[in-house]
C-alpha cells in the first residue's frame, strides 16, 4: 500500500471532547482562608498515624463537605452558572434539569511527598470541576474518553504533539486555574516534587425538575 499523498478527501472533525478553564486569581487567598480549618480537621484524623510513622508520606488530606458553607457562596454560584453554561455549550438542553453539587472538597498533597490521585472518574455527574489553590509539585493529566481506541492504537509519529492519536493531555497549571471537563473524563494527578499542592474538587449533576 503506498504511504505517499493523493488527492485529499474532505476532512472534519466529530465527537469533540471540550475542556474550558480560565484563571482567578484573586480567589486564591480567600479561598486558602475558607478552606483551611477543613484541611486542619482532616490532618486529625491522620494526626496520630503520621506521627507513628515519622512521616506523612503516601497520605493525602482529603476534606469533608464543604460545599454548605455560606461562606463559599460566591465560589459555588460562580462554578455552578460556569458548569451550565459549559453543558449548553456541548450542545446539551437543561430546560427540564436544574444543576446541583453532588460533592464538593478540598485536598492537599503530602508535605513529605508520594501523594497519590489515580485516574478515575465520579459516578452520577455531568460535569466535574477544578480549582487550583497550590500548583507547584503536581499537576492535572485528562485521559482520552474514547475507551475503545486502546484496543487498536498504533504508535504515535510524535508524542510530543497533541494529535487525534493521543491518549492524554496535560499541562502546567497556576495557583487560580478553574477547570471544567464533562465528568466522563478519567483524570488523575502526577506528583512531581515535594512542593506544595492544594486544590478544590467538585461534581455536578443535572436532575430533572420533575424529581426535585
Amino acid at each position: 500500500m503506498v504511504n505517499t499523498p493523493t488527492e485529499s478527501m474532505i476532512k472534519d472533525t466529530f465527537f469533540q471532547t471540550p475542556i474550558h478553564y480560565e484563571e482567578k486569581p484573586e480567589w486564591v487567598d480567600e479561598l486558602n482562608t475558607i478552606c483551611k480549618p477543613y484541611l486542619d480537621d482532616a490532618k486529625t484524623v491522620l494526626k496520630n498515624i503520621i506521627k507513628k510513622r515519622g512521616t506523612d508520606y503516601g497520605y493525602v488530606y482529603h476534606s469533608n463537605e464543604i460545599a454548605s458553607d455560606k461562606k463559599l457562596k460566591f465560589f459555588y454560584d460562580y462554578v455552578g452558572q460556569k458548569s451550565a453554561e459549559f453543558l449548553l455549550d456541548m450542545g446539551y438542553s437543561l430546560k427540564n434539569h436544574s444543576l446541583h453539587f453532588t460533592e464538593m472538597w478540598v485536598q492537599e498533597f503530602p508535605k513529605d511527598g508520594g501523594g497519590t490521585h489515580p485516574q478515575h472518574v465520579h459516578a452520577n455527574s455531568h460535569v466535574s470541576g477544578f480549582y487550583f489553590l497550590d500548583a507547584q509539585g503536581s499537576y492535572p493529566m485528562f485521559h482520552d474518553p474514547r475507551t475503545r481506541l486502546d484496543m487498536i492504537s498504533l504508535p504515535q509519529q510524535d508524542k510530543t504533539k497533541l494529535t487525534m492519536s493521543s491518549s492524554y493531555i496535560s499541562w502546567k497549571i497556576q495557583p487560580g486555574t478553574l477547570i471544567l471537563i464533562p465528568a466522563y473524563i478519567m483524570h488523575e494527578y502526577v506528583p512531581q516534587t515535594k512542593e506544595p499542592f492544594k486544590f478544590i474538587h467538585f461534581n455536578v449533576q443535572a436532575i430533572e425538575k420533575r424529581f426535585r
